[in-house]
């Protein structure tokens, strides 16, 4: 995995000080635009992450950032009710933040009755993480379609 001088893999701007205007910079969904009525959708954490899935021919939205933000939830709302079928697929991480993330988002989604399956990344022994980047960068598109199938409820989420 590739870094910068500050150890991240990606860099982004800050939307969160006061002297940000929100009404010109704000944290968008990214890929609403491959949102297809009675398709499935994928939701992933990232925009390179989404940007990959598109390449491999999947429909997938994605906060720029580890999580959609509550502000967030009725357009992701929206979006996935037109979907036949919605997969998180956060990063898998030794911290656990992604499927923390995905866990809630699906929570959230359930509550309004739409079924979220959790999907997991696998990662290869000793790396400490798997992004659906790197997934994809790695491996064809069709071996995400096992991941799909053996997508869980977020209360049978590892």
């Amino acid at each position: 995995m590739f870094t910068d001088d500050y150890g991240h893999k990606y860099l982004k701007h800050t939307v969160n000080r006061p002297f940000i205007n929100e009404d010109i910079i704000y944290e968008p969904i990214f890929g609403t635009w491959t949102v297809s009525d009675s398709e499935p959708l994928i939701l992933t954490e990232g925009i390179t992450d989404a940007i990959m899935a598109h390449q491999a021919g999947f429909n997938c939205i994605s906060p720029v950032t580890k999580h959609f933000k509550q502000d967030h939830y009725d357009v992701l709302e929206s979006y996935c009710q037109r979907a036949s079928s919605v997969y998180i697929l956060n990063d898998s991480e030794d911290s656990g933040q992604g499927a923390q993330g995905g866990i809630k988002t699906a929570l959230y989604l359930d509550e309004q009755e739409i079924d979220a399956r959790i999907g997991h990344l696998p990662r290869p022994d000793g790396m400490v993480k798997m992004d659906m980047a790197e997934f994809l960068r790695n491996n064809p598109a069709g071996e995400l379609m096992p991941i799909l199938e053996d997508a869980v409820p977020p209360e049978e989420a590892p």
